[in-house]
């Protein structure tokens, strides 16, 4: 067949003559990886309350995940795109949180499920053991689903603009927030608190508040006296 004389000057010259069209796409590697990298984003398993059911839902055939190439949920770190963050994350949780979120390989995405993975939602304000969201703990979040919880279209409406995202902008390094620092004494502040919620429960006493300058530092805990009273609460 003839080549048209605007395809002459091309190294594909050859290409046109053996499979007869007079068009070549003209692309780079790179959009054909973020293409790729978009249509198959596998998601972390970490369900951590009620938007978990919603998340296992939006698996299920009903609405059927995999066809947008979202359907393999993966329990291991390393194997996984996009870690989806469905529920209440707990102080002592933060930490192994980011331990799997520095397991996950590069180029890596959050997608933070539910008020309570954005903002700390219902529990936070009432709760000493709530973080106050997923960016908290220093990670990254590329697309908030707002909820509560929120559907399973609304999910998969957030995978669709994660993975657009992807096949826009393709791998773009993110600058950190400030990294949440977890107190060296996180979880003794905690037994110290439920210990004092136990005894005024059995005397029937309001439980005392304790003061903090910074999330998980208590100023005002005084060692209790060999004869085991408290000396910040004498009926105790």
């Amino acid at each position: 067949m003839a080549v048209e004389p605007k395809n002459q000057k091309y190294p594909g010259e050859k290409f046109i003559q053996n499979f007869g069209t007079g068009e070549l796409i003209m692309t780079k590697a790179e959009d054909l990886f973020n293409w790729a990298k978009g249509s198959s984003i596998w998601p972390l398993t970490f369900g951590l309350s009620c938007c978990a059911i919603e998340m296992m839902a939006t698996g299920a055939s009903k609405f059927d995940i995999d066809r947008l190439g979202s359907g393999v949920f993966r329990a291991s770190p390393r194997q996984c795109d996009v870690m989806i963050v469905a529920g209440t994350i707990c102080v002592k949780m933060g930490e192994c949180m980011k331990k799997l979120y520095a397991q996950m390989p590069e180029p890596k995405y959050v997608i933070a499920m539910g008020n309570c993975a954005i903002g700390g939602g219902i529990f936070y304000h009432d709760t000493y053991s709530v973080v106050q969201g997923t960016e908290q703990l220093g990670i990254p979040v590329d697309v908030h689903v707002v909820g509560c919880p929120p559907r399973p279209e609304g999910l998969m409406h957030g995978i669709l603009q994660l993975k657009k995202k992807i096949q826009e902008r393709g791998q773009q390094k993110v600058d950190l927030p400030e990294k949440f620092v977890m107190p060296e004494n996180a979880l003794g502040l905690m037994q110290e608190q439920l210990k004092i919620a136990e005894q005024s429960i059995k005397n029937g006493t309001p439980r005392p508040t304790i003061e903090q300058d910074q999330p998980g530092h208590c100023q005002n805990i005084q060692p209790k006296k060999p004869d085991g009273s408290d000396p910040d609460n004498p009926n105790i």
